[in-house]
């Protein structure tokens, strides 16, 4: 060895363990608390995946051919504020992802999309959300795209938990205190402090938000 400082010239490796992780559902892509199901040509599925909104698991449905549709469906009730990220490519003008309440198209996108947001306040009442992506009867070959329909971190939030809008330098600061004075978990993630801020503090009559404001 260097400088006559050899050690033992040896290496060691112990205790290798190679798990398998269980197929996720939708109900882990998208919210635990809603009862998914899906229909149509093609099925949307749950799928472990970097390109996730911040990682994770996301919804999925692809490879739809032509004059095929596919609708992701789910219910809440009462009043409320719905928030969800989408995206999708495929020919743009042509084919699309839809967002459908109690059967009225209320957001759609087509071509090359990355991931928006969508927040929309309902009434009471209950309610019938579905995204449909649909295709046409022909794909132009240079516009088709991945043929992909995208969907991640549906939060529903009953109207009387509705918290401020929290987004940008806001949702920044929440996320600090909640690590800070609520232990928050190192690999939480602002989607994590987000659903935080609808669930009310254990023994207490306000939500984290308000503690927070």
């Amino acid at each position: 060895g260097r400088n006559g400082v050899s050690g033992e010239d040896a290496a060691w490796l112990d205790n290798v363990v190679w798990s398998v992780l269980p197929e996720p559902s939708l109900a882990d892509a998208l919210n635990a608390s809603l009862v998914w199901s899906t229909e149509g040509d093609a099925l949307w599925n749950a799928l472990r995946s970097e390109y996730a909104f911040e990682g994770g698991i996301m919804a999925v449905v692809e490879g739809l051919g032509d004059l095929n549709s596919s609708i992701l469906r789910t219910q809440v009730s009462g009043a409320g504020r719905l928030t969800f990220r989408w995206a999708v490519s495929c020919e743009e003008n042509y084919d699309w992802l839809d967002f459908v309440v109690d059967g009225k198209v209320c957001e759609m996108m087509t071509g090359e999309s990355d991931w928006k947001e969508v927040s929309i306040d309902l009434d009471e009442g209950e309610h019938v959300l579905e995204w449909e992506y649909w295709k046409d009867e022909l794909d132009d070959s240079l516009l088709a795209g991945a043929n992909i329909a995208m969907l991640d971190f549906v939060v529903w939030t009953p109207k009387e938990d509705v918290p401020p809008e929290l987004s940008g330098k806001h949702l920044d600061e929440f996320f600090a205190w909640l690590k800070e004075k609520h232990q928050l978990s190192v690999t939480a993630t602002k989607s994590d402090a987000l659903r935080m801020a609808n669930v009310r503090a254990t023994g207490r009559p306000k939500t984290l938000w308000a503690e927070f404001v």
